[in-house]
């Protein structure tokens, strides 16, 4: 008897979908790992790893294997704090590349107003400016949820859920060597590896606030 073309077909489709939750997942690494182009606040792209990555995508695989999937809202919740994260990082290496100093929340936001019309910017062009701001976070949280969306499906699959959490766990073992063994090579090794964590920064905004 011919084999029907069920077979193929569900290969051909199981691989386009581990290949675009890897697509999903080196674009929301890029994003998460996004650099300076000084002195512009334009943001570029780094060949690093991000150290909050691993932690999101883990979370990820054991919300699948208890449940069975990721329901709309988890992968909604886990977009929005990949965007905070995302922002954060922005925010974290831009201001301290055209400022020379780290973000002040509470000097900054009390003062950015006044820097901007001294500046020439108009009420009119303010709005505007935030209503583009609004429009390009939407834009990049429909993003986020997509490339999420993209995973999700693809560690349904036991095998490659196995797979993603085991490179994710090494990944973040990796991410932590400098806390245990502090020597100059690895600082130097996790610098060149590992993007900078945000989660310092938002710590230290935390406390300024």
């Amino acid at each position: 008897m011919t084999p029907g073309p069920a077979g193929p077909t569900a290969a051909k489709r199981a691989s386009s979908v581990r290949w675009q939750a890897l697509a999903a997942l080196l674009l929301l690494n890029v994003l998460l790992t996004l650099g300076n182009l000084w002195p512009t606040p334009w943001p570029v792209p780094t060949a690093r790893l991000s150290p909050e990555l691993p932690v999101a995508l883990l979370v990820l695989c054991a919300c699948v294997a208890w449940r069975g999937a990721a329901g709309a809202g988890w992968l909604r919740l886990l977009a929005a704090i990949t965007l905070f994260w995302v922002t954060a990082r922005y925010l974290d290496v831009t201001v301290e590349a055209v400022f020379g100093r780290p973000l002040n929340p509470f000097w900054d936001g009390r003062h950015l107003l006044s820097v901007l019309r001294l500046g020439g910017w108009s009420a009119g062009t303010i709005t505007l400016a935030v209503l583009a701001l609004l429009l390009g976070m939407a834009a990049l949280y429909a993003l986020v949820l997509a490339c999420w969306r993209r995973v999700a499906m693809a560690v349904i699959d036991l095998g490659a859920r196995r797979r993603l959490s085991g490179g994710a766990a090494l990944l973040l073992v990796l991410s932590l060597v400098p806390a245990v063994w502090a020597s100059d090579a690895v600082r130097a090794w996790h610098a060149a590896v590992f993007a900078r964590p945000v989660a310092p920064a938002v710590v230290r905004q935390g406390e300024l606030l």
